[in-house]
């Protein structure tokens, strides 16, 4: 399962079952291009998915359980990168337009959805915070 659905019964998360729509990726496949048109989320079914950005590389890595384009969805922006299938892959998609429909039909599960992927995002940070510290630290030691 993933953590977006977490504190959700079967039942429940079959509403999102039920209006995803599910794609195999080829190993090197694309999923989609940075500054691509938005608009939905993705959940790893199967395989292992890369992010990369240009001049940087690979910056995030995507497996069984994880999500991504969460952005995306909550705000129909752009894509901020490329993600690539690295194996074979199953993904499901969830489309802006339902989220808001199953969010707006049944707003407790809308809550506990936002505060599931809000959670997510700080722990990011989170964890992001304590890298750039400890490269802080580390390049005042040199």
């Amino acid at each position: 399962t993933t953590p977006l659905f977490r504190a959700l019964n079967q039942n429940e998360v079959g509403l999102f079952a039920s209006v995803c729509t599910e794609h195999i990726l080829a190993a090197n496949a694309v999923l989609f291009d940075e500054r691509d048109a938005g608009g939905e989320l993705y959940l790893v079914l199967e395989g292992t998915l890369e992010a990369h950005k240009p001049f940087i590389g690979k910056v995030n890595t995507f497996e069984p359980g994880d999500y991504l384009g969460e952005f995306s969805l909550l705000d129909g922006a752009p894509r901020s990168a490329s993600v690539i299938a690295a194996t074979r892959s199953r993904v499901a998609s969830l489309s802006q337009g339902d989220f808001t429909t199953i969010c707006t039909q049944r707003p407790d599960i809308g809550y506990r959805v936002m505060q599931n992927m809000a959670l997510d995002l700080v722990g990011r940070i989170k964890e992001h915070e304590e890298r750039l510290m400890d490269m802080l630290l580390r390049g005042r030691r040199l």
